[in-house]
């Protein structure tokens, strides 16, 4: 199995190999516990943090089972990065959000990897300057 490694709390490491794992914290006083299920097609892992659900990892898959999309929740909420692949597993969109809206930085690339843009966001409403690519390299017209 692959081992994957996780940073959890402050410093602390853990190196992964199973379905489900449990570390005890004594410094911290606190559990946390990772459960991976399979749901409907997609791959889901679950944070819990003394019994209770803290974040939620959800990966989607392309039919030809390469990854379609990695999705993080906190509080049934999308929270953290977003990630997006083509099918060919190229990576696709990298977008932030906080409390279920795009906040900060959605960055898009062609299925050839080049970079197509950069913009920024603020509760779902693009703010600033959006920087936009042609073969790579900022055009900005």
């Amino acid at each position: 199995m692959k081992k994957v490694l996780l940073s959890l709390l402050a410093g602390s490491f853990l190196f992964l190999n199973a379905e489900e794992f449990i570390v005890k914290n004594d410094a911290l006083k606190t559990n946390i516990k990772v459960v991976t299920e399979k749901q409907n097609g997609q791959e889901v892992k679950k944070v819990f943090r003394d019994n209770r659900e803290v974040q939620k990892i959800v990966t989607s898959f392309h039919k030809n089972g390469k990854t379609k999309m990695i999705e993080q929740y906190k509080n049934n909420q999308l929270n953290g990065m977003v990630v997006e692949y083509y099918e060919s597993g190229v990576l696709k969109t990298k977008t932030y959000y906080k409390d279920n809206a795009i906040n900060g930085l959605k960055v898009s690339y062609t299925e050839k990897g080049d970079l197509i843009s950069e913009e920024s966001y603020k509760n779902n409403i693009k703010e600033g300057k959006s920087n936009n690519y042609k073969k790579g390299n900022l055009s900005n017209n």
